[in-house]
């Protein structure tokens, strides 16, 4: 056991925020003190503990008392990281506790306050993701939030300024998050992004842009599946200045599986594309009117309908219309599906199956994507099952155009977007039955399930339509005999 000053570097004033997103470790300086590095800033205090060929190791405790900080951090180390459950508690009463794996916050986090009200949150390798369960001092389940790039949509909200239409078309770029209400004019998808014609009231136009596949980890904006004549208030980035018909990747008109055709299954393609048009033909009109015109291209975090009801953490509603028109407000929330197998494809090759289910009673049809294991019994079209799973963003019925080339896709280095890592993530069982966790990446192109629509490998160069529908990754299947 030793005492001497260390420094410990750290970045901004949020020190709960920067240990989840830095390599914590402690280097030796000098004679007289270590250095625990962090970040940018510099925080000078005491370590007792144990310590190994001058490092900690072991047991250890860092404590700062000044002006500005008054903390201590109390953990495991090894080999001057930090390794294992750590404790930091403030003098105000508020503390936190984490997981730590090679100097990085890795697991499940929780930030007490010193009323007893306390937030849980998961991180991976120094990066916090997902949702953001919220509980009062009686650990009651009581509200949420949503990281996105490693900050809360609510600060981003809070920092977003008014939209001024000139400055986004001119020559300097704002650092600010921008917030623009308007009107929807238009949607479409590519194979993994989602692209909006938004009016503002001044009748400017803007495209909207953000992932709506499988809910990306650390980049996934909450916004809903918008419809056209939606009234909005979104936020988000100016990512570009650019016409809509420079754009590389193909663009479908985007709707719901409610505004798609029952039958569609046994619709044949001109049938379907008639039936597509013309709920969709003002979206192509929308298009053709803004593809040549030079646009700002906002990549948006957040977006809100108004009049819509506002979504309740502690009891989803569990409404389909609800479910489809907010899937990342569903996301990694369980439901119990049972249904009829409306169409099976089974990849021996990659261990999983998907389905569409349409579900008893309703009729209400899903996507359901099952990682199996060796042995298992596999569901057959037209068989009656139950589904155990979580709700996991969109999945898309990509329809091609009819004179639409293949175009190659080295899938095979990509990972797939439904695969669990071993990473631990936040176990809300214990405080909600509806509410868990999936970890599941988004950030490469999803294999669609839909043999006569795109293999595995493939991709279209022109695509007409997409429909969205709910996505289950399913944790169990029965089927009923």
């Amino acid at each position: 056991m030793f005492s001497k000053k260390i420094n410990i570097i750290c970045a901004g004033t949020l020190l709960c925020t920067v240990l989840a997103t830095s390599q914590i470790s402690l280097v030796k300086a000098d004679d007289s003190e270590l250095i625990l590095n962090i970040a940018t800033e510099t925080y000078t205090g005491t370590y007792s503990g144990d310590t190994k060929d001058g490092e900690p190791s072991g047991e250890g405790t860092f404590s700062v008392s000044n002006d500005n900080n008054d903390f201590t951090l109390s953990g495991t180390w090894k080999d001057g990281l930090l390794e294992g459950n750590v404790e930091i508690d403030y003098a105000d009463g508020a503390k936190t506790n984490a997981q730590f794996k090679n100097g990085l916050m890795t697991g499940t986090t929780t930030e007490y306050n010193a009323d007893g009200s306390y937030s849980v949150y998961s991180c991976t390798k120094g990066r916090p993701y997902g949702r953001i369960y919220k509980y009062d001092s009686d650990g009651h389940l009581n509200g949420d939030d949503f990281y996105y790039q490693m900050r809360t949509i609510s600060s981003l909200k809070a920092a977003s300024i008014e939209a001024d239409y000139n400055q986004l078309l001119g020559t300097s770029f704002p650092d600010s998050p921008q917030k623009i209400t308007g009107t929807v004019a238009a949607v479409f998808s590519s194979s993994n992004n989602c692209f909006i014609i938004l009016y503002d009231n001044q009748s400017h136009p803007y495209v909207l842009t953000y992932a709506n596949n499988s809910t990306n980890k650390y980049n996934q904006a909450i916004v809903p599946n918008l419809k056209e004549g939606d009234h909005i208030t979104a936020y988000g980035y100016l990512q570009k200045q650019d016409a809509l018909n420079s754009f590389e990747d193909a663009l479908g008109r985007s709707l719901l599986v409610t505004d798609a055709p029952e039958n569609m299954y046994s619709l044949s393609d001109n049938d379907l594309s008639d039936i597509l048009d013309a709920v969709t033909s003002s979206a192509s009109a929308a298009y053709n009117e803004n593809a040549t015109s030079t646009l700002p291209f906002i990549l948006v975090f957040a977006a809100d309908v108004s009049g819509s009801s506002s979504f309740d953490t502690t009891a989803p509603s569990m409404d389909y219309s609800d479910i489809i028109n907010n899937p990342y407000l569903y996301s990694n929330i369980k439901y119990t599906l049972t249904g009829t197998v409306k169409k099976c494809v089974s990849k021996y090759e990659k261990g999983y199956v998907q389905l569409i289910i349409s579900e008893n009673e309703t009729n209400n049809l899903f996507y359901v994507k099952y990682r199996y294991s060796d042995g298992s019994e596999l569901p057959a079209t037209g068989d009656l099952v139950t589904v155990n799973g979580l709700f996991n963003g969109n999945y898309k019925k990509i329809i091609p155009d009819e004179d639409a080339n293949i175009l190659k896709n080295n899938s095979s280095n990509v990972p797939d977007a439904d695969d669990a890592s071993d990473d631990t993530t936040v176990d809300s069982a214990n405080a909600d039955s509806n509410i868990d966790s999936a970890d599941s990446s988004s950030e490469s192109i999803e294999d669609v399930v839909d043999d006569d629509i795109l293999e595995d490998d493939v991709l279209y160069d022109k695509i007409t339509y997409v429909i969205l529908y709910p996505r289950l990754s399913a944790t169990d299947i029965t089927i009923q005999k």
